[in-house]
């Protein structure tokens, strides 16, 4: 015969269980959402770069109707030097001393991160020990001989 006190024990435990199954099936569909988002982004990315190189070759075979095809070849690759530079400085004064407000932000939102993924972590291990603790109320243990 059952008792009352095996009832509520199993229906926790169930509950628990079905509590913990759904967290999995909600973190699966997540991921997968992720997974595709970031394949789609890549492949975007990747068909942008075939694009602007296609482009480029344009420029030069347009080039080449009015110069030889090594000089409009030599122009592109010219202008694309120029353009690279240009970046290149625009990136060195970003990250020059003069703007230590954004180094600042940068440093905050990292020691932010690094606290939200420690609190998340405490979390997991505060879940995983409440979750064994319930389980070891719920189902006894087998002594060993």
């Amino acid at each position: 015969m059952v008792t009352m006190d095996e009832q509520s024990r199993s229906g926790v435990s169930g509950a628990a269980t079905e509590v913990v199954a759904e967290a999995k099936r909600e973190l699966k569909r997540k991921a997968t959402s992720i997974g595709l988002a970031i394949a789609f982004g890549l492949g975007a990315v990747l068909f942008a770069l075939f694009m602007f190189a296609f482009a480029l070759a344009a420029v030069a075979a347009g080039l080449a109707t009015v110069i030889p095809w090594w000089a409009a070849l030599l122009t592109t690759a010219g202008i694309l030097a120029l353009v690279t530079g240009g970046l290149a400085i625009l990136a060195i004064r970003r990250f020059s001393d003069r703007d230590d407000a954004g180094r600042r932000r940068l440093s905050d939102a990292v020691a932010n991160l690094r606290r939200e993924v420690r609190a998340a972590l405490d979390v997991k291990a505060r879940l995983r020990m409440w979750l064994r603790t319930l389980l070891r109320r719920i189902v006894p243990h087998k002594r060993r001989r």
